[in-house]
C-alpha cells in the first residue's frame, strides 16, 4: 500500500481573487456558469420554493443567474434585497440583461410559514466584518430554520481564512463553493456553518491556479501508507527502538497510554525512564519496555533509539524540564514526538534546542499558549506559525487536524466526539512515535496514526452515543490496523 498523495488544495482569499482575476480573461462568463450550477444543486432538492437573498457583490450575481435558471424550471422564486441593487458592475449586468421582475422582490426575509429553500447569496470570501441589522437577523434566524439553507460559495458571516465567525452567520446545510476550496473550511465552527460542500471547479485550468501561488495548504483523505517490511527476517530491534520520557510520580496514567500507542504502533523495543517510578506501578507494560533505573542508563539506550518521545505524565518540575533538556540534546539526530507537559515546558522556555525533526502535538489551547500571539486566527494558520517559530514540524490536533511542515501542510478533514477525553493524545503520540521508530517519513507516520484513530473513534461512535473510554478506542484501534494489514497483504 504506498503513500497517499495530497489531492484537494486549500486557498486564502487573496489567492482565489487573482485565480477569478486570470480566468476571467479568459472566461468572461463565469457568473453564468456559477449561477447555473447554483441553480442545479438548488434543483436537486424536494422543494420548489426558493428565497434567494441578494448581496451587493458577485455572489449577488451568481444568485441573480440563479434564479433566473429555477424560474425557467418553474420553481417559485423570490428576492430579498438588502442592500439594493447589486453595485458589481458584473452583478448589475446579470440583472439588466437578465430581465427579471421587479415583482419578484421582497420587503422582509422568512416570511409566512410555507416551507421554502433560503439560498444565501448576500457575502463571499471578501467578508472581513461582522453582519449588522436586517442580515445579521436574518443570518441568526437559520439556525432555528427545518426547511434547507444553502450558501453560495461561503456562508455570509464566516470568515473563509481562518474559519472564525465574524458575528451572526449563515448556518447552511448545504454550501456550494467554487474555484477552489477555501482553506477556513476546516475546523468545528466553520464545519457546523457550512454543511455539505460541493465543489464546482468553475473550468479552472492550471495557469490560473499559477497566477494564485502555490495552495496554503493540502487535504488528505484516503487509504495511508503503511510502515516499510523489515529486511533479514524482522527482530525486534528490526521494528525500530523508541525512547520514551513520559510519565512521574502520580501520572502513570499518561505513560501507559503513551506505552499502549508505542504498542498498537508495532515499535519493537521501547526503553523507558520514569524516575522514582517502580514497575509494579506500571500494570499490564509489555515485555518489550525496558524500564531505565536512571538517567545515565535511559541515556545509553538513547544512543540506540531511532526516535524518541516525550511530555505525556512527564510533570512541570525544574528537574523534568533539566531532563528533557539533556535528551534533545543527545538526541538530536532523531525524530522525536513531543506532546503535554513537555509542550508546556517548550512554551515557559522556548529555547529547549529542538531538532528539526521533531513533532509538536499541542491541541488548540496548548498551541494558543505556545505562539502567545491572538492575533493569529484560523488551524493552518495557527500551524503554519508555530512551525516557523520553532522550525519543526506540527500537527495541530482537534477538529480538522492539520501537520505543518518546512514545505508543506497537509489538513486532515474530520472529527469524532469519541476523541474528546483526555488521553487520546497520548495514544496518538505513542503511535506516531513507534511509525516513525519503523522507519516512516514524518508526513506517512502522521497520516496513519490519524487514520487508525478517526477510523477507530468512528466506528465506535454513532448517533448522540457518550465518549467511550480509552480501552474500547485500543481495541478498536488494533482492529482498523489489522484490517489495513490484511488489505495490503490481499492487494
Amino acid at each position: 500500500m504506498g503513500s497517499r498523495s495530497p489531492h484537494l488544495a486549500l486557498w486564502r482569499r487573496d489567492q482565489l481573487q487573482r485565480m477569478d482575476e486570470a480566468a476571467l480573461r479568459d472566461q468572461p462568463e463565469l457568473m453564468e456558469v456559477a449561477g447555473a450550477a447554483l441553480a442545479r444543486s438548488i434543483r436537486a432538492e424536494t422543494l420548489t420554493r426558493v428565497e434567494l437573498w441578494i448581496g451587493p457583490g458577485n455572489n449577488g450575481g451568481d444568485g441573480l443567474v440563479a434564479a433566473k435558471h429555477l424560474l425557467e424550471t418553474g420553481h417559485e422564486v423570490s428576492l430579498w434585497m438588502p442592500m439594493g441593487l447589486p453595485k458589481a458592475s458584473d452583478s448589475l449586468t446579470a440583472w439588466q440583461r437578465l430581465g427579471i421582475g421587479h415583482d419578484l422582490k421582497i420587503d422582509h426575509p422568512l416570511q409566512g410559514d410555507q416551507p421554502r429553500i433560503i439560498v444565501d447569496c448576500l457575502f463571499g470570501t471578501g467578508l472581513r466584518r461582522a453582519l449588522s441589522g436586517d442580515v445579521a437577523m436574518a443570518a441568526d434566524a437559520t439556525h432555528h430554520l427545518r426547511w434547507p439553507v444553502i450558501a453560495c460559495d461561503v456562508p455570509s458571516g464566516l470568515d473563509a481564512d481562518t474559519g472564525q465567525v465574524l458575528g451572526p452567520t449563515v448556518r447552511a446545510t448545504k454550501t456550494v463553493t467554487f474555484g477552489g476550496y477555501k482553506v477556513g473550511f476546516f475546523g468545528d465552527v466553520a464545519t457546523a456553518h457550512h454543511g455539505d460542500i460541493e465543489w464546482v471547479g468553475l473550468g479552472f485550468t492550471d495557469a490560473h491556479r499559477r497566477a494564485a501561488g502555490p495552495p496554503m495548504a493540502w487535504v488528505v483523505e484516503g487509504l495511508p501508507p503503511l510502515p516499510p517490511q523489515p529486511a533479514g527476517g524482522g527482530s525486534k530491534v528490526s521494528q525500530g527502538r523508541v525512547l520514551a520520557l513520559v510519565g512521574s510520580p502520580g501520572m502513570e496514567g499518561a505513560a501507559m497510554l503513551a506505552l499502549s500507542g508505542l504498542e498498537l504502533g508495532g515499535a519493537g523495543l521501547v526503553h523507558l525512564l520514569i524516575p522514582e517510578v517502580e514497575r509494579h506501578l506500571l500494570p499490564g507494560v509489555a515485555e518489550e519496555v525496558m524500564v531505565a533505573a536512571d538517567e545515565t542508563q535511559a541515556l545509553a539506550a538513547l544512543k540506540r533509539s531511532h526516535c524518541g518521545v516525550a511530555g505525556c505524565g512527564l510533570g512541570r518540575s525544574g528537574d523534568r524540564l533539566l531532563t528533557l533538556k539533556r535528551f534533545l540534546s543527545q538526541g538530536q539526530n532523531l525524530p522525536w514526538v513531543l506532546d503535554a507537559d513537555a509542550l508546556w515546558h517548550l512554551a515557559e522556555t522556548p529555547d529547549l534546542g529542538l531538532p528539526d525533526t521533531c513533532l509538536l502535538t499541542p491541541h488548540e489551547g496548548e498551541a494558543l499558549r505556545l505562539l502567545d500571539d491572538p492575533s493569529i486566527t484560523g488551524r493552518v494558520q495557527v500551524a503554519q506559525a508555530l512551525q516557523a517559530r520553532f522550525g519543526c514540524w506540527v500537527l495541530l490536533k482537534g477538529p480538522g487536524n492539520v501537520l505543518a511542515g518546512p514545505d508543506e501542510c497537509r489538513v486532515f478533514p474530520g472529527h469524532q466526539r469519541a476523541l474528546a477525553r483526555a488521553g487520546s493524545g497520548d495514544l496518538l503520540a505513542g503511535m506516531i512515535a513507534a511509525f516513525l521508530g519503523r522507519g516512516m517519513a514524518m508526513t506517512d507516520a502522521v497520516e496513519l496514526a490519524i487514520y487508525l484513530q478517526m477510523k477507530g473513534a468512528q466506528n465506535l461512535h454513532s448517533g448522540e452515543e457518550e465518549v467511550v473510554g480509552q480501552r474500547e478506542l485500543k481495541v478498536e484501534f488494533a482492529k482498523v490496523w489489522r484490517q489495513l494489514k490484511d488489505a495490503d497483504r490481499s492487494s
